[in-house]
């Protein structure tokens, strides 16, 4: 897997929509889709264009705890970004982002005074691909390459998580479920294991917030299995 900064970044660049949440008055979350950022610094800064009449304006300014989140849904893939939403007016910020096709969103220009800008700062986050969810600090990105099981997709983040070679040393690429003492632990085809993994469906839909149903995730789930190494022809 290539550095997932630059997984997510490419993914999120690709999104015509995303979703921004504030907190209200009484606590709750509160969640709106939007467009997508008009200005995106790697996976750590975002900006959105917004009237200054907005009811986020009030709610950000009064709690400024937020979370935004992008997904692809031919891709089944999605992030997550916690962090901190700030209201910005600044005169300089506002003309440097401005762009003329703007006004037909604002009458009075970049400085009619309805045009406002919003800008996230992200300090962590949760990727969720191929049924594997990583949970990574901005700006430490590159800790979170848990390596996964090349037998059955399973996230190897313990030493009791690796199976074992022959001698007993642990093994880097298959989890202590599928391979032990040098051997596999079960003779089993691809579409075995999947229907082993599909038994947990109810569990990966909790840990990643989805709701698929067998059927649904057979597919998925057949061709995230066929690119580990176990499977691959």
């Amino acid at each position: 897997m290539k550095n997932i900064t630059e997984t997510i970044e490419q993914m999120i660049r690709k999104q015509n929509v995303s979703f921004i949440s504030s907190v209200d008055e009484d606590g709750y979350p509160n969640t709106k889709a939007m467009l997508a950022p008009v200005k995106q610094e790697g996976v750590k800064t975002f900006y959105w264009h917004t009237n200054s009449l907005s009811v986020r304006i009030k709610q950000y300014r009064n709690n400024p705890k937020a979370c935004i989140y992008f997904y692809d849904k031919d891709s089944f893939e999605g992030v997550m970004l916690k962090g901190t939403m700030e209201v910005v007016d600044d005169p300089d910020t506002k003309k440097a982002i401005w762009k003329d096709d703007f006004s037909i969103y604002y009458q009075g220009g970049v400085d009619g005074g309805d045009f406002i800008l919003l800008r996230f700062t992200a300090e962590s986050g949760r990727y969720y691909s191929n049924f594997n969810s990583t949970s990574f600090v901005v700006g430490k990105e590159e800790t979170a390459n848990d390596p996964i099981c090349q037998s059955c997709g399973m996230n190897m983040r313990t030493a009791e998580d690796f199976g074992t070679n022959a001698d007993g040393t642990p093994n880097g690429e298959y989890c202590h479920y599928c391979y032990q003492n040098g051997a596999f632990t079960h003779d089993v085809t691809m579409e075995e294991m999947m229907e082993t993994n599909l038994k947990y469906i109810d569990h990966w839909n909790k840990e990643t917030g989805n709701n698929f149903t067998p059927d649904e995730a057979r597919p998925i789930l057949h061709e995230f299995l066929s690119t580990l190494k176990r499977w691959k022809q």
